[in-house]
């Protein structure tokens, strides 16, 4: 052990610097919650002071750590082994700006038994982003777009797709390009009545949808939808129902942008055909009825085609090939254990859900 982590203060410096950081928690934030100032969990981080016992319960509690866990040393690969020991998995309240896609659906233990299965999915991912060094920072390409209605909504959608430079491309896979831009997105099992939440923690971005839910195209529609949440400003003041057919918009427009409809459908149409529609679906991931409304919005198609259509062709089914279910943890989990970061033993620990259950059998026998 070096000199400088032989120096008490430095051991409970360097683990609430950790057990903060898992949490997604800014100094700010920690400091507020526990009655502090920002002034003294900075200080307490650099080992310049060292805090009274009450601040220590208080740190402790609100970090959900156990007090002796600040005042051992360990390696970075021991602590996080420590820590997946004594975390506390309680409800957290850290989640914050929760939207639901079906919230007047849900009882209040559904809303309860989502929000407690994203936290704690949540906490194993913080941690196996620490113990890997691989985080990705989100950064809303939109901030500085104003939205009032669907119009504007379908303005930032072309907007996200320039600036992540999705252009006129089909989306291939939702999930994993959210995953990419630092948007932590999970899987829960919850009851046919949910679909999505929205939600930060701290700083971060949250996407959580159902598990249970089959159909890939409604899927991919939720999770752009609950992008819409995060990311879109929409104009205060706006009702809900209004505000979800804004996220709606959106999620089109990322899916299969109008100019795009009317350059794959050739502008102004009598009528369209079930093969052409169905091609659309297979295509782009979007979902029969979504491809409708974009081509009578579009004003391809007249108010009766689109009822016609929506009799006859809604009900038929293509398959959307590509397999839609969040990955990031999973990688980080196995670049874990084939780099021996983490005791292979604690894997079940971190192991939860079946979008885990692929971990190779034998990299974990090997570990071992």
């Amino acid at each position: 052990m070096g000199t400088q982590m032989s120096d008490p203060k430095m051991v409970f410096a360097k683990n609430l610097e950790r057990a903060r950081k898992r949490l997604g928690i800014s100094q700010d934030r920690l400091a507020k919650d526990v009655g502090l100032t920002r002034q003294a969990i900075y200080k307490y981080e650099k080992g310049d002071v060292n805090p009274s016992m009450d601040a220590v319960f208080r740190l402790a509690s609100q970090l959900k750590v156990d007090v002796e866990y600040f005042f051992q040393y360990r390696s970075e690969r021991e602590d996080f082994n420590r820590w997946l020991e004594i975390i506390d998995f309680t409800p957290c309240e850290a989640l914050t700006q929760v939207n639901y896609r079906e919230q007047q659906k849900l009882t209040p233990e559904s809303t309860e038994k989502v929000k407690n299965d994203t936290y704690k999915e949540l906490i194993k991912l913080l941690a196996i982003e620490e113990i890997t060094n691989d985080k990705i920072d989100f950064r809303n390409p939109i901030d500085n777009i104003p939205v009032r209605n669907r119009e504007d909504a379908e303005k930032a959608a072309l907007e996200v797709r320039k600036k992540w430079q999705l252009y006129d491309n089909p989306v291939t896979n939702v999930i994993n390009l959210l995953e990419s831009k630092g948007i932590r997105v999970f899987e829960v099992n919850a009851d046919e009545n949910f679909q999505g939440l929205s939600a930060r923690y701290g700083n971060l971005p949250i996407i959580v949808l159902n598990f249970k839910m089959q159909e890939v195209t409604r899927k991919r529609f939720t999770a752009l939808h609950e992008l819409g949440h995060l990311i879109l400003q929409i104009t205060e003041g706006i009702d809900h129902e209004t505000i979800e057919k804004i996220c709606d918009a959106f999620a089109a427009t990322m899916l299969l942008p109008k100019q795009l409809l009317i350059l794959e459908l050739g502008g102004r149409r009598h009528s369209l055909g079930p093969v052409e529609i169905l091609r659309l679906k297979a295509m782009y991931g979007i979902s029969v009825q979504a491809i409708l409304v974009g081509a009578f919005s579009a004003r391809i198609i007249e108010y009766a085609e689109y009822l016609r259509l929506t009799n006859t062709v809604s009900n038929r089914s293509v398959a959307y090939r590509m397999l839609e279910h969040p990955t990031r943890f999973r990688q980080l989990l196995t670049k874990a254990l084939a780099e021996g970061m983490v005791d292979a033993r604690k894997v079940t620990s971190l192991k939860s859900g079946a979008i885990l259950d692929d971990i190779p059998h034998n990299l974990i026998t090997a570990a071992l």
